[in-house]
């Protein structure tokens, strides 16, 4: 086998099992954390370091949304990584 398809073979196949390790973590983990970050902002407005608005709601969930789009992108990026380095 010739060694540029071997290298091209190793990332590709490690960025797919990447972005499968991304997506499940997703599915899997990311109602925890959302359930967590929930508390924490409830444990924000009780303490008066923010304020309940929806000024405040619009933020915060176009950064959750940017978070988990970038999820993927980032398991697809350290599995090509790992793929890289062990392959």
């Amino acid at each position: 086998m010739n060694a540029g398809y071997f290298i091209v073979i190793v990332l590709v196949s490690g960025f797919v099992a990447g972005t499968i390790h991304g997506a499940v973590n997703l599915a899997i983990v990311e109602p925890y954390l959302d359930e967590a970050i929930g508390i924490e902002n409830q444990n924000l407005f009780t303490s008066g370091e923010a304020e309940d608005t929806p000024q405040f709601w619009v933020e915060y969930n176009s950064y959750r949304d940017w978070q988990k789009s970038g999820q993927l992108l980032a398991g697809g990026i350290l599995g090509m990584s790992i793929g890289a380095l062990f392959g």
